[in-house]
This record gives C-alpha cells, sequence and structure tokens, in this order.
C-alpha cells in the first residue's frame, strides 16, 4: 500500500467504548484533515454456549461490541461527513442474521438488526454487505 502511495494507521481500540471510538475518529480526522469512510467491522460471536446457560452479562458483553460497537462508529463519524458533505458508512453483516443458531442466538439475533443501519442524510451512503447467501453460506 505504502509503495502505492497510500498510508495506513493501526489503532488499539474497544469499538464498544465510546471514549475510544472518539478517540480513533479524532485520531483520524486529525492526521489527514478529514473523514472519507469509516467500516464498521468489529464484532464477537459469543461462544457456542447454548442459550439456557448464557449469563445476562454475557449478552450485555456481545451488545455491547457488536451492536452499541457500530452505532458509536456511525454517531461519531457522521457529523465529520455532513460537514464534508461527503462519506461513506459500511457495517459488515453476518448470514447469521439469516438463519437461527441453536448455539449462538446472540449472535444471530443481533446480526440480523445490523444489516439496516439507517441511511445517512445525502450524500454519505451507509451499506452493510456480507448479510446473504453465498457459495459458502446458502440462505
Amino acid at each position: 500500500m505504502r509503495k502505492a502511495g497510500g498510508t495506513a494507521e493501526a489503532v488499539v481500540a474497544d469499538a464498544g467504548s465510546e471514549k475510544d471510538v472518539m478517540a480513533f475518529i479524532d485520531k483520524a480526522v486529525s492526521a489527514y484533515g478529514r473523514l472519507d469512510a469509516i467500516w464498521a467491522n468489529a464484532g464477537i460471536s459469543g461462544g457456542l454456549v447454548p442459550i439456557a446457560e448464557q449469563t445476562v452479562e454475557h449478552w450485555q458483553e456481545i451488545l455491547r461490541i457488536n451492536l452499541i460497537g457500530p452505532f458509536l462508529a456511525i454517531k461519531y463519524a457522521m457529523p465529520h461527513m455532513i460537514k464534508q458533505k461527503y462519506g461513506s458508512i459500511v457495517c459488515t453483516a453476518s448470514v447469521a442474521g439469516l438463519k437461527s443458531g441453536r448455539q449462538r442466538p446472540s449472535l444471530c439475533g443481533e446480526q440480523g438488526r445490523r444489516d439496516q443501519p439507517g441511511a445517512g442524510p445525502p450524500p454519505i451512503r451507509c451499506r452493510a454487505p456480507g448479510c446473504g447467501s453465498t457459495r459458502y453460506a446458502p440462505a
């Protein structure tokens, strides 16, 4: 990528932490002067735990990262995109939202919500690829 003239910066952050999300978005805007796109791709499966054996705390942690994380990324990226009148928001979805999973009910439930992040104000584009049939995961 650098040979082609591009740049990248790694950031360690907790996607479900409002403070961390605000910090990495501010860091990107400070470093590059604008925010053209955000890809909300953090997520955890919660493991192979039958629903009757899961705790409320377990579900809350999955939802904190998988639902609140993308919400925070969109919430704090969108004002920059609105101000610059341009931007793209991508939330990776999962085929788990289309199929039930006896041992991963938390993943299946939250992924079904993630495929509908809502459109941003024009010309901000919002997409959630991955929630569909492929040769690896037929619907």
